[in-house]
């Protein structure tokens, strides 16, 4: 495995603060965007949304995980990854670990 690899949870945890994983079905994943009109722009450059959803819900067979951001009157973003049982564990190890790595920096 090469340093900028994605990893597996059960790879054990990396040096750096970070990590990801592959996802089984990327072409399931969906991302939106939209600006409310054609002729607006979302913002000045850089500019951060000013509020976000995140949601994790069953859905079939798998696990949704869902992102919904917000900026400004017009602008959002969307996201949908469904996640197989595997990857929702491997997500669930990845963020105790990071939150373990946080806690220990206090």
């Amino acid at each position: 495995m090469t340093d900028d690899a994605p990893r597996s949870a059960t790879d054990g945890p990396a040096d750096a603060p970070g990590d990801s994983f592959d996802l089984s079905n990327p072409d399931r994943v969906r991302v939106g965007v939209t600006h409310g009109e054609d002729d607006l722009e979302v913002g000045e450059p850089g500019e951060y949304p000013d509020g976000a959803d995140v949601m994790i819900r069953p859905e079939g067979e798998s696990v949704l995980f869902t992102v919904d951001v917000r900026a400004g009157d017009h602008a959002t973003g969307h996201a949908d990854v469904p996640l197989t049982l595997e990857e929702a564990r491997d997500l669930r190890d990845l963020l105790d670990e990071t939150v373990r790595r946080v806690a220990d920096d206090e």
